[in-house]
């Protein structure tokens, strides 16, 4: 498993929408969702709920996923 946060919107917008980067498509299971916090890495990750319409792309298969209002990663 590996991702990592890239950016966090500017939080007077949205404060939690995010954008990650996968190594491969199962990571997709390991991220938060608007619905719960995922695989948690370490204390930090508690925090970290993310916003209908955070992304998540795919390094392995250049995929893009975005999360929708049920708290499901949809590949685009």
């Amino acid at each position: 498993m590996a991702w990592q946060i890239n950016t966090m919107a500017d939080k007077k917008a949205s404060p939690y929408y995010r954008e990650f980067m996968c190594d491969s498509v199962a990571d997709i299971q390991d991220l938060p969702t608007n619905k719960g916090i995922g695989n948690i890495r370490s204390p930090e990750d508690i925090a970290r709920l993310c916003s209908a319409g955070s992304i998540a792309i795919v390094v392995e298969t250049s995929d893009v996923y975005m999360l929708n209002t049920e708290g499901e990663w949809v590949c685009l």
